[in-house]
């Protein structure tokens, strides 16, 4: 993970999988998580999440789900 530009960011290496999918996910107590406000900037080879810098504490995961 890193900060700058203004973002917390958390970067991983893509793994393309058929079963499973990955989802970027913000929190501000690491209970509750949402999708909302999260920016995913992946790219072909990396899963990329940021999230605006501001006063609140936030969090950011990538959590990885089973495919519909």
């Amino acid at each position: 993970s890193s900060a700058g530009d203004g973002l917390l960011q958390v970067t991983m290496p893509r793994v393309t999988r058929s079963d499973a999918h990955m989802q970027v996910e913000t929190s501000t107590d690491l209970i509750q998580w949402t999708t909302s406000g999260v920016t995913d900037a992946s790219t072909g080879t990396q899963w990329i999440g940021q999230l605006p810098m501001n006063a609140n504490q936030g969090f950011l995961r990538l959590r990885a789900l089973p495919s519909p």
